[in-house]
């Protein structure tokens, strides 16, 4: 077993022999393994150019390692008043109609744009249509009415997923790639009958 002066230096972990194998200094990673409680803690330390494993017993401590959050701990925070005005600049849902997508009242969308605390399903679901917004303007999409009535996944449009209570960020990828493929598609087919001649019809035929 060899002895090992290791410190924990800006994320990576420093490792110096002293057998006097090598003078180089060893640089490894450190790899972290999530428990059932929540915590996390070093597994190993593998170093790229001897290959020894270095047992976690050898770093010096105090090893600080904060945990991951949990996806369950992790809260959703964001303005109503905003994000219901973009879904109706975006989606072209009016308050009425996001309501009813939702299944809740009007009343209840104005106090949520008024302050008043979210379930935390439709804190998701207000969360879901914005990011699901930046994604078509990222990708320079403008969402028209025919859109989002458009089958797309398994006979399903965006308005009937908001309907069955469904996140749509996840399936409108799949819609932006057809909507991609069927542009890519379109400009390759204007670009081959650019070069054609096509046949000049003679008007001065008699059809009598």
């Amino acid at each position: 077993m060899f002895a090992y002066d290791i410190r924990a230096t800006g994320g990576w972990t420093d490792a110096s022999p002293q057998t006097g194998e090598s003078t180089s200094t060893q640089k490894g990673t450190l790899v972290l393994a999530s428990l059932p409680s929540g915590t996390t803690m070093p597994l190993i330390v593998f170093h790229q150019h001897t290959g020894y494993e270095i047992p976690t017993s050898a770093i010096e401590q105090p090893f600080i390692v904060s945990p991951e959050p949990r996806a369950e701990d992790v809260s959703i925070s964001l303005d109503a008043e905003y994000v219901t005005d973009r879904i109706k600049d975006i989606f072209g849902l009016s308050i009425s109609r996001l309501a009813q997508l939702l299944g809740v009242s009007r009343t209840a969308v104005y106090n949520w744009r008024n302050g008043e605390k979210l379930t935390e399903r439709n804190l998701a679901r207000l969360a879901d249509l914005n990011d699901t917004a930046d994604l078509f303007e990222n990708e320079n999409i403008e969402v028209t009415g025919l859109l989002m009535k458009r089958p797309f996944t398994q006979g399903n449009s965006l308005l009937d997923l908001l309907a069955n209570g469904e996140f749509i960020y996840e399936p409108s990828k799949k819609l932006i790639a057809q909507i991609k493929q069927e542009a890519k598609e379109r400009t390759g087919l204007a670009s081959r009958l650019r070069g054609r001649t096509l046949p000049r019809i003679d008007t001065s035929i008699d059809l009598e």
